[in-house]
């Protein structure tokens, strides 16, 4: 596709068929449906292994760290 502009300025953005596939109302929904995955599968962990390694919410972020030498 050409598409005609002044020199120096940039050109229109050319849609296609993608941006109704990749929409800010579809990447909104994947980035909820990925939460709720994950947080159903912290859950299947926790249920199995007990709560020390999975957060009870893990998209909260870490609670501490901890290595051979040390444990904050």
């Amino acid at each position: 596709m050409r598409v005609k502009h002044k020199s120096g300025e940039h050109p229109e953005a050319i849609s296609s068929s993608f941006e109704k596939i990749v929409s800010k109302k579809n990447a909104k929904k994947c980035i909820s449906d990925l939460k709720e995955f994950i947080k159903w599968l912290n859950d299947g962990l926790v249920n199995k292994f007990g709560s020390e390694g999975p957060l009870r919410h893990p998209l909260s972020g870490f609670l501490g760290h901890s290595n051979a030498d040390f444990v904050e």
